[in-house]
């Protein structure tokens, strides 16, 4: 495998977050979140990016100033492009093509720390307080549904089942993986595993195999799950050698991840014959800069890396 430096880009604040957009239209789209603590403020920006094609470049579009962004997703189904936050100030709906329009926002106690989109074009929602929400999302609106207390520390991450509308999964720093059927009563989950032995911060539904999952934790170890057996524990694991903070599926691949390991820099995993070995990895120049973001564009084998203390964007080709 070959992989080459294309772009990189100082975003001038803590870089945390990296998302292209997924609609077929608007491949080309791509932002990018940071976070910053200024005294006792939370603040933070939204930089959207356009990719040439034939300067394999990123050509800087617009900015906004928002809340300290945690995470952030594109909404994956409709032909108005349109991304989500979760922040310090809770959950924001933003219009995206040339600009950046704030739609509407809603605010919840605690820092929201990670959310997802489900299929019904909802949004699930996870919070330092350990709390998970459901909200409506409306034309001109953010409405709570419902909220359960999922774990006793922080949830830092949620994620939606791509087959079922109705599981949703959560990790928290009280180390436990959770599976949820919203269909029943979620004052108990339908599935718990505390395999990993730090918290978990990174979950993922594989969205070309049914019953499959990735998660990732502080404890620097990814695994590969069946839903149906969590107690068997996992199918596979890898040890990356830094905490796992997002994971991301190759969109057309089955058997290739993207991870952001934090001081461990960047890594690219095969799951081919059932385990998992790293194509590529890239150690950060300073481990103490931290890798936070991950992506693939979604038509090629083009990957966005971000790093939080040098504010470091960085734009990567693949020749796989």
């Amino acid at each position: 495998m070959e992989v080459h430096l294309l772009d990189e880009i100082d975003v001038q604040s803590g870089a945390d977050s990296v998302e292209w957009c997924p609609l077929c239209d608007h491949t080309d789209l791509l932002m990018c979140g940071t976070y910053q603590l200024c005294g006792v403020k939370r603040v933070g920006s939204l930089l959207l990016f356009k990719y040439c094609t034939q300067r394999k470049k990123l050509q800087h579009i617009v900015s906004a100033q928002s809340d300290g962004i945690l995470d952030m997703k594109w909404a994956p189904f409709d032909d108005i492009c349109s991304l989500v936050t979760a922040n310090a100030g809770g959950i924001s709906l933003y219009c995206c093509d040339d600009k950046l329009d704030l739609i509407t926002k809603y605010d919840q106690q605690g820092l929201s720390l990670s959310l997802d989109w489900t299929i019904r074009k909802d949004i699930i929602v996870s919070s330092s307080t350990g709390k998970i929400s459901k909200l409506d999302v409306g034309p001109d609106h953010l409405t709570k549904l419902w909220s359960w207390s999922a774990h006793e520390y922080e949830a830092w991450i949620v994620a939606c089942d791509r087959c079922s509308d109705d599981i949703v999964y959560s990790g928290g720093d009280d180390c436990r993986l959770l599976m949820w059927d919203t269909r029943i009563s979620c004052q108990k989950p339908v599935q718990c595993c505390k395999h990993h032995e730090m918290g978990v911060c990174s979950i993922q539904s594989s969205p070309h195999k049914q019953h499959s999952l990735l998660s990732g934790s502080y404890d620097e170890t990814v695994c590969v799950w069946d839903n149906r057996y969590f107690g068997k524990g996992p199918l596979t694991s890898f040890s990356v050698g830094g905490g796992v903070w997002r994971l991301k599926w190759h969109p057309v691949n089955c058997n290739q991840v993207l991870v952001a390991c934090m001081r461990a820099g960047y890594k690219l995993l095969s799951l081919e014959g059932g385990k998992m070995s790293a194509l590529w990895s890239k150690d950060l120049q300073n481990p103490e800069h931290l890798a936070y973001g991950v992506d693939w564009k979604r038509d090629s084998e083009i990957v966005v890396t971000c790093s939080f203390y040098n504010n470091l964007m960085q734009l990567w080709g693949l020749v796989l």
